[in-house]
């Protein structure tokens, strides 16, 4: 949630309008207006402010932000599922010239679960399921000091530049004490990480808010606090082996087993602390929800777009229109179109697969799919995608998404063999300069945000690597899921739509 306002027509004073007195918009600034890394929203919203409110504006360039991030886990950990803003993005949202209303309706951290029931399943109508599956895009980002008053990572600096469910593996896989008095304000408390594998330098400090930790930790049958409980948040690892595997087989910086003492001096270390409730049974308001998402990925994204869309269609639900009700024709208008070609023309040596629109490509089956089928790459156009493929001798076609940019150049010595039904994307063979089939191009009537998705590629760019002006945390291993202690670069808050700290 942000609060702007904004005279009609004023797209140059965008973020100079924004409702900055508001505390929980500290730090937007240099993202929305000034600039980090030479970039700001403000750049790409300049070319479609006449077309596309702004709150229309904030929604997609958030979805851009996670579907960016996705990518970066898909490139890392083959087999990875896409995450789908597309299909169900709908537009129309008005933008308030004045929301000083807004103030304070973000939960407070210091308050824990209360303040996530008030703020998600009071107001915004959320389940706790749900709400707890749209806390997960603290996976990106880090919270400052300079901003929010906390300090730290929700993830390893790696896993924070990517949109995963590591913030659930986190919460349940390592050991959580008190941290009080943050940068010795006693306003400002959170959890710090405290078993065997915590980086106790300053750059790789690990947190977590009341908000957070108290989705799946409760003590005394009260959701823990980190100024009311003085107790160590950490469950047996024969309970959570699901986040077990899916943090690379690390449980509490190191192997469980050996015993419950063993194990508990893994994750609290010589906390003098009880456990944050039972250790073998974490009972906190969502801890089921917590425990799935933190094992089964797909669980999360498919509730994740659910609260997604809730949050993001309040108030407007009766007056969004989807995408797909756009009106098609054969005539051209250069400021409002988006040509989506059927086949490209012959001598190019393209060819379309199943009409090709709406289309991605397959290898043996729909269901074939395999990352060595295809190399993956950034292009602004289908027509840089198309290149890409002709610059390759072994290309048997492509598979290009307009909105993100991803191009796949297909290698799969059998070429092409299937194709499934996805909205967005074009699947189209190549026969390497044979001729392809009829030369026609369908003109499409696309709403403007479908331009904007696939024209702004800055901004999957910018915020996604330079929140707080340091840079992306750097490069990791190799192929494997975790890359702990990588990277130097400085992040905040909620990447993804999510709340910046």
């Amino acid at each position: 949630m942000i609060s702007w306002t904004l005279p009609m027509g004023r797209a140059d004073q965008m973020a100079a309008l924004i409702y900055m007195l508001d505390i929980d918009n500290a730090g937007l600034d240099a993202c929305l207006r000034t600039g980090e890394q030479g970039r700001s929203l403000l750049q790409p919203y300049q070319q479609f402010c006449s077309s596309i409110s702004l709150a229309d504006f904030l929604v997609i360039a958030a979805e851009a932000v996670m579907t960016s991030t996705r990518e970066r886990e898909r490139a890392a950990r083959p087999g990875a599922s896409a995450v789908d803003f597309r299909s169900q993005f709908r537009f129309g949202r008005t933008t308030a010239q004045s929301c000083d209303f807004a103030q304070g309706r973000l939960p407070n951290p210091e308050n824990g679960c209360s303040a996530v029931e008030q703020t998600f399943l009071q107001r915004m109508g959320l389940d706790w399921n749900e709400a707890a599956a749209l806390m997960g895009v603290h996976t990106l980002g880090r919270a400052q000091v300079a901003n929010s008053g906390y300090h730290g990572w929700w993830s390893d600096p790696e896993n924070s530049r990517r949109f995963n469910n590591d913030y659930y593996v986190s919460l349940l896989a390592k050991g959580w004490v008190p941290e009080r008095a943050v940068s010795g304000n006693s306003q400002k408390n959170q959890w710090e990480r405290s078993d065997i594998g915590r980086d106790q330098s300053f750059d790789g400090h690990e947190m977590m808010l009341n908000t957070d930790i108290c989705l799946a930790y409760s003590e005394n049958g009260n959701p823990v606090s980190a100024t009311q409980h003085n107790c160590c948040a950490w469950l047996s690892s024969n309970v959570i082996t699901g986040a077990v595997q899916n943090n690379g087989g690390e449980f509490c910086g190191g192997q469980g087993g050996g015993g419950a003492g063993r194990e508990r001096g893994q994750c609290c270390g010589d906390a003098g602390a009880n456990d944050c409730g039972s250790r073998n049974n974490p009972s906190g308001p969502a801890a089921q929800a917590v425990l799935s998402f933190a094992s089964n990925e797909a669980a999360w994204l498919q509730t994740f777009l659910r609260a997604w869309r809730i949050a993001t269609e309040n108030g407007f639900e009766a007056s969004l229109q989807g995408l797909g009700q756009c009106q098609t024709s054969t005539t051209a208008s250069p400021s409002s179109t988006s040509s989506v070609p059927t086949t490209v023309p012959p001598a190019e040596g393209f060819f379309t697969i199943d009409g090709s629109v709406d289309r991605v490509c397959r290898g043996a089956s729909a269901q074939d799919n395999l990352a060595s089928h295809y190399t993956v790459a950034s292009a602004a156009s289908l027509e840089a995608c198309q290149a890409l493929c002709m610059s390759e001798t072994s290309c048997k076609g492509v598979e290009f998404h307009a909105a993100s940019g991803r191009c796949e150049v297909w290698v799969r010595p059998q070429g092409i063999g299937a194709t499934a039904g996805v909205p967005g994307f074009t699947c189209l063979g190549y026969a390497g300069g044979a001729a392809g089939t009829t030369s026609a191009t369908t003109t499409t009537h696309l709403p403007t945000t479908t331009q904007l998705t696939t024209s702004a590629t800055p901004v999957t760019t910018t915020t996604t690597t330079s929140n707080d002006g340091g840079g992306g945390g750097g490069g990791g291993n190799g192929g494997g899921r975790r890359r702990p202690g990588s990277g130097g670069g400085s992040r905040r808050g909620g990447g993804g739509g999510g709340r910046r700290r």
